[in-house]
């Protein structure tokens, strides 16, 4: 049995539970990167509590060649040693906390490559890396990130609009919402307000700031009446995302 000396040796970073919630929070990072970037781009999550087999998820891993369990690298421990000699009360002065390089995989290919340190408060406690093979040719690269299945269809099941303002996001959401209301026939007025609200409820906008007396002041109802509709569309067990 080894004793407590032996285990800190072995383990001297024990994580606590916001460290492991803030991991796991990241899974979802490193696969939406891998996703966007395409087939010949890895990326990777380290967790700085056993630097012996950091690597915790990998996706595109046969771009290096690493796994999970995988060690950190010689250069991450380089950028971690920096991280961790700069502290909260010197932010003014600490270097960034990424580094962008380029490197090469052990059979020769050209890699570009930066590494992301992820604190809890002030602690290094993961690290993002993503490299990129540059070997691969640009029109492999141009078909991943400009597909060519670019349908009509597909643009109308996920649309997005760069607003410049939450108010700007509520008045458009706000517009398509009645003229999505209004196109129904034989409605009375209560109902298609129902229906607005209960479509921008849908979609999320009440989780934004003043939302609520925006939607009021459109629609010439009160601000309790607004809130009304939510509490009922609550009640019968709607959610956001339905």
């Amino acid at each position: 049995m080894k004793t407590a000396a032996e285990r800190k040796k072995n383990n001297p970073k024990r994580f606590t539970k916001e460290d492991r919630s803030i991991l796991l929070a990241l899974r979802p990072v490193v696969r939406g990167l891998a996703a966007f970037w395409g087939d010949r781009c890895e990326v990777l999550l380290h967790s700085l509590e056993d630097l012996a087999q950091s690597v915790v998820q990998i996706e595109n891993g046969y771009v290096t060649g690493r796994s999970v369990g995988s060690p950190v690298t010689d250069l991450t421990l380089q950028i971690l040693r920096k991280a961790e000699q700069h502290v909260a009360d010197q932010v003014g002065d600490r270097e960034p906390d990424f580094r962008v390089y380029s490197s090469k995989t052990a059979d020769g290919r050209p890699l570009r490559c930066v590494t992301m340190v992820v604190r809890n408060d002030n602690r290094p406690i993961a690290m993002l890396c993503i490299s990129f093979d540059l070997s691969v040719p640009l029109h492999h690269v141009l078909r991943t990130l400009a597909p060519v299945a670019d349908t009509e269809s597909d643009r109308a099941d996920s649309p997005e609009y760069y607003m410049m303002s939450a108010e700007e996001l509520v008045k458009r959401s706000l517009d398509l919402a009645i003229r999505k209301a209004t196109a129904k026939r034989g409605v009375s007025p209560q109902a298609k307000n129902r229906a607005i609200v209960g479509e921008l409820y849908r979609q999320g906008i009440f989780d934004i700031k003043r939302a609520v007396d925006m939607v009021s002041a459109e629609l010439g109802v009160s601000r309790f009446t607004v809130y009304s509709y939510l509490r009922d569309l609550r009640n019968e067990g709607e959610v956001i995302n339905e």
